[in-house]
């Protein structure tokens, strides 16, 4: 996968270096990249600062489509958000060390819209997600174990009401919920899917998720974990037949971290990083980016 580097050695000729994997490294299926850990992608001020710890994050770049790696569909060039008291925190003394961005669940997020981190005029993304075939992983601590209402972690909903994101979720003990809705209202319980409750109950500790769906309404394949572990959540998970684009001119595109809209269910604590492919990983690409995951952030609770 590339991750080998010529290096040259003190009589003149090459070595080979392995450097350490990252996410693009795995084809073109690599869309969206928000990585809060990373102070070369995130900015302050007017959206071109670089970022200082205990400043409020204007920006943050996609990593997948910054590295060149998203080919012609990322999700998005980047998040924004320019009213200074809405902007999340950059942060040190995070897990193991890293940054990450603190939403205070009052009115804190990042989004980027038809006219906002937009890859062209008027259009959001030029990526088409198919309910049934992409993976996410995402990596956030909850500032508390019980909350009063929906807190969403992450969120990309479309003109047609498609939507996926990852929240949890008041009505079902606080648990960890993945959204995978093909324009279909759907009621909170779990005999009614494509929302996949984990079963697991939330904590306020430093956690990462995995959640991929390959399945429509007829093959029940999604799962959705904690910390590496499928036996710390959910599988056979209901899928959405159907695609999910983000490509037509409307301004009801968004894709949002902290936020499920722009003015409700916020999230109230940290998120160090979120990735998306628009494809199903096989096994032996899910255990590298849980290997990466795990060899970055260290064991967690």
């Amino acid at each position: 996968m590339g991750l080998v580097q010529a290096m040259k050695n003190t009589t003149g000729g090459y070595t080979k270096k392995r450097r350490r994997f990252i996410p693009t490294d795995i084809g073109n299926s690599c869309v969206g990249w928000w990585d809060f850990t990373d102070d070369r992608y995130i900015y302050s001020g007017d959206g071109t600062v670089k970022i200082g710890a205990g400043v409020g994050i204007r920006r943050i770049s996609n990593k997948a489509k910054e590295l060149g790696k998203a080919g012609t569909v990322p999700l998005g060039n980047y998040l924004d958000n320019d009213s200074a008291p809405k902007q999340p925190l950059w942060t040190a003394g995070g897990y193991n060390g890293h940054h990450y961005a603190d939403f205070d669940g009052s009115n804190d997020l990042l989004f980027a819209a038809q006219t906002v981190g937009n890859v062209a005029t008027d259009i959001l993304a030029n990526t088409v997600l198919d309910h049934d075939a992409f993976t996410m992983f995402a990596v956030f601590a909850p500032d508390d174990a019980s909350m009063s209402s929906d807190q969403q972690i992450f969120q990309m909903i479309n003109d047609d009401s498609s939507a996926i994101g990852l929240r949890i979720d008041n009505d079902t003990a606080d648990y960890i919920n993945f959204e995978n809705a093909n324009g279909v209202s759907r009621n909170t319980n779990q005999t009614n899917p494509p929302q996949g409750f984990s079963g697991v109950a939330n904590t306020a500790a430093t956690q990462w998720w995995t959640a991929l769906s390959n399945g429509d309404h007829t093959t029940s394949t999604g799962d959705l974990y904690k910390n590496g572990d499928t036996s710390v959540g959910v599988g056979n998970i209901e899928g959405s037949d159907g695609d999910m684009a983000l490509s037509s001119d409307s301004a009801a595109n968004f894709i949002l971290i902290g936020a499920k809209t722009l003015t409700a269910n916020f999230f109230n604590g940290k998120v160090y990083e979120i990735i998306v492919f628009d494809a199903l990983l096989n096994s032996r690409e899910i255990a590298t980016m849980e290997t990466y995951i795990k060899s970055k952030y260290g064991k967690m609770p």
